[in-house]
């Protein structure tokens, strides 16, 4: 009788179990609590959070179970300035976009068009408000697609040098205006304070770059009868300035280095 009364209740019991877990299953799908009420969006930079949201498709008032955040994902990586995205639910009414963005350093110059290029050298959309970056000019080769890598180990060198100068002299890359990648002397500068080429070459780019930033703080302190035509940092341990037909060695070891005529 025991055995049988304690079978009973236990039927009873998962019954109940059951019709409980159907009504709060059926509230969470209705209930209003659980509708999209605030859409949050972080990480988003260059790009509006207008573009991003008409791209995720999320329909305030929509109920929060019915989103599909992968889709809403892929819509948003549409946009090539986007590197990374994620979506999620943050109970009860808000959905969560994280946006990780391409970071913009130059822009590649083929065919007289202007792309703008990430970090990686990804080719980017040309945007207007990206003209003030550095122009770089260098072979490419094969066919440019938006959202790849640029085929071309000197485009990606060039995109090596100028984000180690953004990192280490941030001023010296805004003063930055051409970058040329050259068969024979290899990476070429142009500046836009000084107007002067400069030879970078190849490689070494660390000690170069302290070496360029230190030369044309002493140049833009001293005068000279003539002005610089070039900087040549091709040599190891040594900057030549070139005036005119002439030209200057200066060798920087120590604070007390200095130009020698």
């Amino acid at each position: 009788m025991k055995k049988l009364l304690s079978i009973l209740l236990l039927i009873g019991f998962l019954f109940l179990g059951i019709k409980v877990g159907t009504r709060y299953a059926h509230w969470l799908k209705e209930s209003v609590s659980f509708r999209v009420r605030r859409v949050h969006v972080v990480g988003n930079v260059h790009i509006s959070k207008t573009d991003i949201l008409k791209r995720a498709h999320i329909p305030i008032s929509q109920k929060i179970w019915s989103i599909d955040l992968q889709q809403a994902e892929m819509g948003i990586l549409e946009n090539r300035f986007v590197k990374s995205v994620q979506v999620f639910r943050s109970f009860p009414d808000a959905i969560h976009i994280e946006i990780e963005e391409r970071n913009p350093i130059a822009l590649l110059k083929v065919h007289g068009s202007l792309y703008v290029l990430d970090q990686e050298a990804v080719l980017l959309p040309s945007a207007s408000q990206y003209y003030d970056l550095p122009v770089v000019c260098g072979p490419v080769r094969g066919s440019l697609e938006i959202g790849c890598p640029v085929e071309s180990m000197e485009i990606q060198n060039a995109i090596h040098f100028l984000q180690f100068v953004r990192q280490d002299r941030p001023r010296l890359y805004a003063d930055i205006s051409e970058v040329i990648m050259e068969k024979e002397e290899g990476l070429l500068l142009y500046l836009s304070s000084v107007r002067t080429l400069v030879k970078i070459g190849r490689g070494e780019f660390e000690w170069k770059v302290r070496y360029l930033d230190a030369v044309l703080d002493e140049l833009r302190r001293e005068s000279f009868a003539s002005p610089v035509k070039y900087l040549d940092l091709r040599f190891q341990g040594q900057v030549i300035v070139g005036f005119g037909a002439r030209y200057e060695k200066m060798e920087r070891g120590n604070e007390n280095d200095h130009c020698r005529t």
